[in-house]
């Protein structure tokens, strides 16, 4: 059998580009409804031609993972715009496989570069760190005594309960360093 996939913007009518069946998605819809149901029907020896193929995913690893279950199904793919992709499907998939792995690494280079930059200028990312109330150490000397609960004492410093536990175990820790000297 042939079939034929393509996305299509709304209200735009399918034009033939193959002898068989044409499954379309619309541009923008995320899931590719008809591209899954075209996964589905295809069998061994079957012809699938595509226009583009960056129709089979809105991102290089999603083409490579519906390219490769095209392959393993052992179909026939042809793409009106990359001859080379049937010439030479085995060197097609590894060059997609190739331009995913180094798109991520890039991407990851390019994240790690920008954040270095800001730091070395000096900027400091997220939230500022609360400053401590001055009330927090009578507070925690209170809950440590069992005269008040720690949500109690968070409530009354306008901080979470987790913040104010946080900040008793820096605090403990701190002055059990200058006890101990270490």
């Amino acid at each position: 059998m042939e079939y034929g996939y393509m996305l299509r913007k709304n209200g735009e009518s399918v034009k033939p580009f193959c002898e068989g069946e044409i499954y379309s998605d619309l541009y923008g819809d995320t899931g590719y409804p008809s591209l899954r149901e075209l996964l589905d029907v295809v069998e061994t020896g079957d012809r699938v031609t595509l226009p583009s193929i960056y129709v089979l995913g809105h991102n290089l690893s999603q083409v490579c993972l519906n390219w490769q279950t095209l392959k393993e199904k052992d179909v026939d793919v042809h793409v009106l715009d990359f001859p080379f992709a049937v010439e030479n499907p085995q060197a097609f998939c590894r060059i997609l496989s190739y331009l995913n792995d180094s798109a991520a690494v890039s991407r990851k280079e390019r994240k790690l570069s920008g954040l270095n930059g800001v730091k070395a200028r000096g900027i400091r990312l997220g939230r500022r760190p609360l400053g401590m109330p001055e009330a927090f150490e009578s507070l925690y000397a209170e809950y440590k005594k069992g005269n008040i609960s720690c949500r109690e004492a968070a409530r009354q410093l306008d901080i979470s309960h987790t913040t104010f536990l946080r900040w008793g175990r820096d605090l403990d820790a701190r002055l059990w360093e200058e006890e101990t000297g270490e």
